[in-house]
C-alpha cells in the first residue's frame, strides 16, 4: 500500500517509526512522550491526527503490527542491515523500496536496484 492511502495518523506514526519526520515532528512526538494525560488532550486540540495515532501506537495492542501488515513489509525487513535504519522512501523521488541491502543500495518494490 503507497503511504498516501494512510490515514494521517497512521502516516504520521509510520513516518515517525520509520525516521522520516522532520525536526517539528520528532519534537512533537518528544512532547507527547512527555505529556500527561491533560497536556496530551492540550496538543490533541492542535494536532488531533498526531495525538491520535500516537495514542493508538501505545495503547492499542497490535495496532503497529497491524499497520506493519497494511503496508506489507514484514517486520524489520525495511531496515537497512548496514545501519538499521530505515530507508523506505527516496528523498529525492519518492518512490518506495521494499529492502535494503546495505546502506544506500535499495532493492525497489518488484525489481531490483
Amino acid at each position: 500500500m503507497p503511504i498516501e492511502d494512510l490515514t494521517p495518523a497512521e502516516k504520521f506514526i509510520w513516518k515517525w517509526r520509520n525516521r522520516q519526520l522532520g525536526d517539528f515532528g520528532n519534537t512533537l512526538i518528544n512532547a507527547m512522550l512527555q505529556a500527561d494525560i491533560q497536556n496530551l488532550e492540550n496538543l490533541r486540540l492542535g494536532f488531533p491526527d498526531e495525538v491520535e495515532g500516537f495514542t493508538s501506537y501505545r495503547l492499542i495492542p497490535g495496532w503497529w503490527d497491524e499497520l506493519e501488515k497494511k503496508m506489507a513489509v514484514e517486520p524489520d525487513e525495511h531496515l537497512c542491515k548496514s545501519c538499521a535504519l530505515s530507508h523506505l522512501e527516496c528523498i529525492e523521488t519518492g518512490a518506495s523500496y521494499a529492502k535494503i541491502t546495505e546502506c544506500g543500495q535499495f532493492s525497489p518494490k518488484g525489481g531490483t536496484a
